[in-house]
């Protein structure tokens, strides 16, 4: 009876001392939960909202980078969301230079979307990157991540010294046509090796096919806020001249002028045959974006991220549209492409530490092959696998077959303007190309104006 009197009370006291301890622990647990560090708020400002895999992709790496970091928030927000419009002038450059002269911005990572130059003219400072950027070519992870023509001197020497950024997006231009429109219409379209007579000689078969069928649909589409004729243009000139550095060096002879009066002579013969719209002024980026898509327009000059465009307002017809060199006037060994600096990290930043930390998380291979995958377009970083290298279909294809003929002579979308053969000094020179293009202006009155500029320049 004593004996299980004792295991009783000796059972009680173990229940209890079990019971006490579990609510110590408890008790720690609350309290280790209570002492936790809040979480570092990262302050991102994003890109591609609304551009299917594009805005996706940006997405997954914010997603990404909190689940590799728990002790980081990543607080993102598009640019649309906080400060941009297309109809705002300067939005952009406006943000970022508020941003960078800021004692405390209230972003740790800007969108500078490339703009090296228009940000500088905005801020009357050339060094402003250097200034206010952080560097990352000093960070090795960073070089041996991304592609050696993109991390050299040239390259620093493009944001005046250093490197403000990773190069996740690449480019080409080209000029998109639909082939179930083309194929309709019995036109079969170079995709590469396109002359301006092959272009020519299309846009007569649409202008004559509009008159037989009476339908309306647009050769070569152009908007009011984001206009292309500039592309083909400078194509043409750039092939006539045939020598780069020529084109590039910061003065006009008559060799250029002569190039300049050839180009405006092949848009006055494309007028001919109504390749532009005459209400271009009317269509606007957005609004005209579905054209290829539903057989308003044949032809559609831009880059290789109208395939992300595309994807969002997909209606089937996406996979049967097909990025085409833009044309010459002879063979050409520079093309227009490049790669982008779309994020930087103010020197001052709040959580400068992270957001590099998160940047250079942006340069690693599987990125680069995501990024292949979504986009169909190029990137500056170093890819495992593909870098859209293998042509897995024809808008990869395109990519492969323009990166191996023209490899880094490249032309920047900072370089598409009058200075690649007027010379810096007279980039805001009016050429009167789409003037031209659109039968207002022939191209011997656009000739005698542009001479009226440049000497009243002097």
């Amino acid at each position: 009876m004593i004996i299980r009197i004792l295991s009783i009370v000796i059972g009680f006291l173990m229940l209890y001392s079990c019971s006490h301890q579990s609510e110590k622990d408890n008790e720690a647990v609350v309290l280790d939960v209570g002492v936790q560090q809040a979480k570092t708020e990262l302050n991102f400002v994003g890109h591609w909202l609304y551009q299917a895999k594009r805005e996706d992709m940006v997405r997954e790496l914010a997603n990404e980078f909190e689940f590799l970091n728990q002790d980081c928030k990543v607080n993102l927000k598009f640019p649309e969301e906080v400060y941009y419009s297309r109809d705002k002038a300067n939005s952009e450059e406006a943000f970022v230079s508020e941003q960078l002269l800021s004692a405390k911005p209230s972003f740790d990572i800007l969108r500078i979307n490339d703009q090296y130059s228009s940000i500088a003219f905005y801020m009357k400072d050339k060094d402003w990157a250097k200034k206010y950027l952080v560097d990352f070519s000093e960070y090795p992870e960073f070089i041996n991540n991304t592609k050696p023509e993109l991390v050299n001197d040239e390259a620093k020497a493009k944001w005046n010294g250093i490197i403000p950024g990773p190069y996740l997006e690449g480019y080409n231009y080209s000029i998109w046509y639909n082939r179930n429109l083309a194929k309709e219409m019995g036109i079969e379209v170079k995709q590469f090796g396109m002359t301006f007579e092959d272009l020519l000689g299309y846009v007569k078969a649409i202008d004559a096919f509009n008159k037989s069928h009476n339908t309306n649909i647009i050769p070569i589409q152009e908007c009011t806020d984001w206009t292309t004729i500039h592309l083909i243009a400078l194509r043409l000139i750039i092939s006539e001249i045939g020598n780069l550095d020529e084109c590039m060096r910061d003065s006009y002879n008559d060799k250029k002028l002569s190039a300049y009066y050839k180009a405006l002579q092949a848009l006055e013969e494309l007028s001919k045959y109504n390749a532009y719209s005459k209400s271009w002024k009317q269509h606007t980026f957005l609004e005209t974006l579905n054209y290829p898509l539903t057989h308003k327009s044949f032809f559609y000059v831009n880059a290789s991220w109208m395939y992300n465009y595309w994807q969002k307002i997909d209606n089937g017809e996406l996979k049967d549209m097909v990025p085409a060199e833009l044309p010459v006037f002879k063979p050409s060994d520079v093309y227009f492409g490049g790669y982008s600096i779309m994020w930087a990290v103010p020197k001052n930043a709040p959580n400068k530490e992270k957001a590099v930390k998160f940047l250079l998380a942006m340069t690693q291979p599987d990125v680069a092959e995501k990024w292949s995958r979504y986009t169909k377009c190029p990137t500056g970083l170093k890819g495992t696998i593909t870098n859209v290298s293998f042509g897995v279909d024809h808008f990869e294809e395109f990519t492969s077959t323009i990166n191996a003929k023209y490899g880094s002579k490249k032309l920047s979308f900072n370089y598409l303007d009058n200075y690649i053969v007027l010379g810096a000094s007279m980039r805001n020179v009016n050429v009167h190309a789409i003037d031209v293009a659109t039968g207002t202006m022939t191209a011997e009155e656009a000739m005698a104006d542009i001479r009226r500029q440049l000497r009243a320049s002097r």
